[in-house]
């Protein structure tokens, strides 16, 4: 029990953070779920296609890139309200861990967004990737139509190439 206390008093109370640093490796997870998502959309030649010419998915793939989508978004969400408290904060640790609790809950994703972009943190090509994954992520949530579709196989790897791209470089930015 002493340990479980101790590994407590260690926890910041914000997402994965420990210690200042995140207990896993964001960037091999999505890694891991950019070559399944791949996979999926490379083999839907032989699918079945709506009137529309759409691609219909099958159950596993749609889960499959809907994992993927979710994922890239909850990852570049969490690595940005780091990089906001980490670049625009003093080095207390206390004020680090208030700023990501204020970014959390009182700045929604696409104003950390453009914080990070005005503020130098990140570039107009990663803030871009960054809007095209939330903007997808949001509408393959509130649809279960467009979680069961792709229309164009090559812009669904687009897609899903520059969510991992952005992940690299907020990444990066992170561990520096």
């Amino acid at each position: 029990m002493g340990e479980e206390n101790g590994s407590r008093e260690n926890y910041d109370g914000y997402g994965e953070l420990y210690r200042g640093k995140l207990k896993s490796d964001p960037e091999q997870e999505v890694k891991a779920l950019q070559e399944k998502a791949i996979e999926c959309v490379e083999g839907l030649d032989g699918n079945e296609r709506t009137t529309e010419g759409k691609y219909l998915l099958s159950s596993d793939e749609s889960v499959q890139l809907f994992t993927f989508f979710t994922m890239t978004a909850a990852v570049i969400e969490e690595l940005s309200i780091i990089l906001l408290s980490e670049k625009l904060t003093d080095t207390e640790v206390s004020s680090s861990n208030s700023s990501a609790k204020y970014y959390e809950s009182k700045v929604s994703q696409s104003q950390r967004q453009k914080i990070l972009m005005h503020s130098g943190i990140v570039g107009t090509g990663t803030h871009g990737h960054m809007d095209k994954i939330r903007k997808h992520r949001n509408e393959i949530v509130h649809s279960s139509r467009q979680r069961k579709l792709v229309e164009d196989p090559d812009e669904a790897k687009n897609k899903i190439n520059d969510g991992m791209s952005a992940v690299e470089d907020l990444w990066e930015k992170v561990t520096q």
